[in-house]
């Protein structure tokens, strides 16, 4: 096996550890479980009775909203801190990672870091051609 199927090889696996799905679980909108299943710092999706969708990093919760930071462009007329009252969620959903995308997320972060290692490696060795087609490989 020749020295660039070997790299390909690498980064091929790279990639395919880096490349974990984010999966929501589904949360009654009930004020008790909202609670009890969120905290400070976990990433929501809150669909509202007004048809609004919004995704928030939650911040804060008082007893009676959500109150988050807006992401993706989700905020609502240009405010990005948002507070959504209970009684207006008609679905939420909580982004949640499985232990084993966890790992297949710090293993891909780990990975990430060696490739870089190597383009960088390439280019002191063999020159900025070869750190080219190391890094159009990696894409």
């Amino acid at each position: 096996m020749t020295n660039y199927a070997k790299v390909a090889m690498l980064l091929t696996v790279a990639a395919w550890l880096s490349s974990c799905v984010t999966t929501f679980k589904p949360i009654d909108p009930e004020p008790d479980e909202i609670q009890r299943n969120l905290k400070v710092g976990d990433t929501v999706i809150v669909h509202t009775k007004d048809q609004r969708t919004l995704e928030l990093k939650v911040s804060n919760m008082t007893s009676e909203a959500i109150i988050g930071e807006a992401e993706n462009g989700t905020a609502t007329t240009g405010v990005e801190e948002q507070e959504i009252r209970f009684d207006e969620i008609d679905a939420l959903e909580k982004r949640k990672l499985s232990v084993s995308k966890e790992k297949a997320t710090k293993a891909g972060k780990v990975a990430g870091k060696v490739v870089g290692g190597i383009v960088i490696f390439a280019v002191f060795l063999y020159g900025m051609a070869a750190a080219m087609i190391l890094s159009v490989a990696a894409l």
